[in-house]
């Protein structure tokens, strides 16, 4: 197997809380139209408050194919984190995924996104390692400008607000 790790940070300038309304709202949008169905198999407030969300996701893989992969989020709202693991379900002959993603708060205005990836591809296919990282990377900044486009639409809109 060859394998790859890399990390990729972003910082919205946005409270913590906007930005995990935004991640809850974040499906389905057109611009992440390779998620081709996303299912809540399991959600709950475990005993320390957080939202526990287990779901299966399918998204198109490199244009020929489609893959489907187990999530489980936690929403911490007491420590202001989201937590999130997703591992590939299908393909695991040819490659394993792990992807890790972690919004946190910084300062009061401001939400570290770090995404952490670790892909696996079987012997003699180590040329789909830049593809994939490619579309990791294009859906990663498609997610940023998703989470950003709903924050000043959806929930900035001063109409919106309430006094």
């Amino acid at each position: 197997m060859t394998e790859k790790i890399f990390e990729i940070n972003y910082n919205f300038n946005r409270p913590w809380e906007l930005v995990c309304r935004a991640y809850l709202a974040k499906y389905p949008h057109p611009l992440l139209s390779h998620v081709e169905s996303l299912d809540t198999l399991e959600r709950y407030v475990d005993d320390n408050g957080c939202l526990v969300t287990c779901r299966v996701m399918t998204s198109s893989f490199l244009k020929f194919s489609s893959i489907a992969g187990f999530e489980q989020s936690v929403i911490d709202p007491k420590n202001k984190t989201i937590y999130l693991n997703s591992n590939n379900l299908t393909h695991r002959n040819f490659t394993s995924s792990n992807e890790v993603c972690r919004y946190s708060v910084l300062d009061e205005n401001t939400t570290l996104y770090t995404l952490s990836y670790k892909i696996s591809v079987a012997t003699g296919l180590g040329l789909l390692i830049s593809p994939l990282l490619k579309t990791i990377k294009a859906n990663f900044n498609k997610g940023i400008q998703v989470l950003e486009e709903i924050m000043k639409k959806k929930f900035e809109n001063p109409l919106m607000q309430i006094s």
